[in-house]
């Protein structure tokens, strides 16, 4: 009976020895796995989230092109010095008065140096109709342009009162 008593012990003691050697690591490697797997569940369902998002925005985005042409044409690429003149002399003829002079300048730029600006001097005769005219298609056109400065000197002839206009402008590009 003493052989079974040794026997059951050892084995006891074999199983236990094996549990810790073969089994707690194996557990233990296991946990470590599937912390990594919950890790990048966790990351993977963040980044459908953040494409969720994105998609959402593309989405809102995409029936607005017409805007965005809209602000293409109010800040257009580069110093197009010849567009913008003939934008004036348009508006000009439009409203029925004469570009006698246009003087364009460069202005330094903003501080953030993407958007930059143009400074045009116009002198202009018309009448005060026409002058308000001009005035509004200037300030009702997609581009952006500032009005800075406005001289005028009324100039009679024949009867008719026509001033002659000084305009400081400010045109924006980027």
């Amino acid at each position: 009976m003493k052989n079974y008593l040794i026997y059951v012990i050892s084995a006891i003691v074999l199983s236990l020895l094996l549990i810790f050697v073969l089994v707690v690591p194996a557990y233990q490697r296991l946990n470590k796995t599937n912390e990594k797997v919950f890790a990048k569940q966790a990351t993977l369902q963040s980044q459908k989230d953040y494409f969720e998002e994105l998609q959402n925005i593309a989405d809102k985005l995409e029936g607005k092109e017409e805007t965005f042409a809209k602000m293409e044409t109010a800040l257009p690429k580069g110093h197009n010095i010849a567009n913008l003149m003939n934008f004036f002399q348009k508006s000009a003829s439009k409203s029925g008065i004469l570009i006698q002079n246009i003087s364009p300048s460069f202005v330094s730029s903003t501080k953030s140096k993407k958007i930059h600006a143009s400074q045009v001097n116009l002198k202009i005769n018309g009448d005060y109709k026409s002058f308000k005219k001009f005035l509004s298609i200037v300030e009702n056109s997609s581009r952006l342009i500032e009005i800075e400065n406005i001289n005028f000197q009324n100039e009679k002839e024949e009867g008719e009162e026509t001033f002659s206009f000084n305009i400081s402008t400010k045109v924006y590009y980027r």
